[in-house]
């Protein structure tokens, strides 16, 4: 068997046809996931702030802007720890800076953390620990720092969820807590406190001078309602005024035999009696007046210049079709609910006029 010899390999410097290494194509290093780091001792990346530390005593010394402050601050704690000079970053600015221990460095980072907080709310940013909330639209969440899992619901704007934050975290945290409105004189409160608050208010604006009348949600429109005398609430509809709403409970109440006491209006002869069913009615007619279409699950749309079908399902309001004519509209709605709700679909043409 005849011997092989393995081929000579290239003298070193050299690429493998005899050029010089630096010729010799090399694939290109591959991005790295690592955080970029930086030329300073003592301070990392962490997010997009920098984070000062002593890595041989694992001592935090707070979170910083840049890594310039991060540095100054391992400089500061390296000289009340009587380190060498050849460990500082910046020597000259940590010297007339002077030394500082880790605690007042770690304070300190937390006061340049709300300054920019606070910069960024004067400029109409958002506050801290506040968030849009995604089940009611257009209301919003104070949330505490991660760990107490405390939330609070309901706040109209922004600014006054950050307040109601301000006063819980003060109330828990004391002097360590970070403010939206340090400059403000906040009162401490409990979570407790600013959620019997929030529901007082909505109480507030739920109810109504009249029996038997509740605020709608939206605020604009009045529901109706009668006790039935065997321990349930009927529904009456939902009114645009809330005189309305309370004739329409003393029309219920006529109807069904109750006293005259619960009356609003005891002294109006033009209140005519009216089953609950013959009153909901009603209100959908007259609601439909005040709409842009006479049918139900349609409305005009001016900017697309079409007619909108929609139907409400499980609280949402879903989109079904936007049509050139109104009655295409009104049989779009009555194809969904058919298919949702069956037999009990509430429908702009019953079957026999379709036929």
């Amino acid at each position: 068997m005849p011997c092989m010899t393995p081929p000579k390999s290239p003298p070193r410097g050299l690429g493998t046809e005899g050029r010089p290494a630096t010729d010799v194509p090399r694939p290109s290093p591959s991005p790295s996931t690592h955080p970029p780091q930086t030329r300073f001792r003592g301070v990392r990346r962490f997010n997009d702030l920098w984070k000062a530390h002593f890595t041989h005593r694992k001592v935090g010394l707070g979170v910083w802007a840049t890594a310039h402050e991060a540095a100054l601050a391992h400089d500061r704690a390296a000289l009340l720890l009587g380190m060498d000079a050849s460990v500082l970053n910046l020597p000259a600015a940590a010297r007339r800076l002077g030394a500082a221990s880790p605690e007042e460095l770690r304070r300190l980072a937390r006061e340049r953390k709300a300054e920019r907080h606070w910069k960024k709310v004067a400029a109409g940013g958002r506050p801290i620990g506040v968030r849009p909330d995604d089940v009611t639209p257009g209301q919003w969440i104070a949330v505490l720092p991660r760990g107490m899992n405390v939330r609070v619901r309901g706040f109209e704007t922004a600014a006054e969820a950050g307040f109601a934050r301000d006063r819980m975290v003060l109330f828990l945290l004391g002097e360590r807590a970070v403010l939206n409105h340090p400059r403000k004189s906040v009162i401490p409160a409990s979570p407790a406190t600013i959620r019997e608050t929030m529901r007082r208010r909505r109480k507030l604006k739920t109810t109504s001078r009249y029996r038997g009348v509740q605020r709608a949600p939206n605020g604009s429109t009045f529901r109706a309602f009668v006790a039935s005398g065997h321990c349930r609430t009927v529904h009456l509809g939902t009114w645009p005024t809330e005189r309305e709403a309370a004739i329409a409970h003393d029309r219920a109440v006529l109807a069904l035999g109750r006293p005259d006491s619960i009356l609003n209006f005891p002294g109006l002869r033009s209140v005519r009696p009216a089953s609950p069913a013959e009153l909901r009615k009603e209100a959908v007619r007259l609601q439909k007046q005040r709409c842009t279409s006479r049918f139900r699950g349609v409305n005009w749309d001016p900017s697309r210049s079409r007619w909108r079908a929609h139907i409400a399902v499980g609280g949402r309001r879903i989109h079904l079709a936007d049509c050139c004519d109104e009655t295409d509209a009104a049989l779009a709605y009555d194809e969904a609910a058919r298919r949702l709700h069956g037999a009990k679909a509430k429908l702009n043409f019953p079957e026999d006029v379709v036929e």
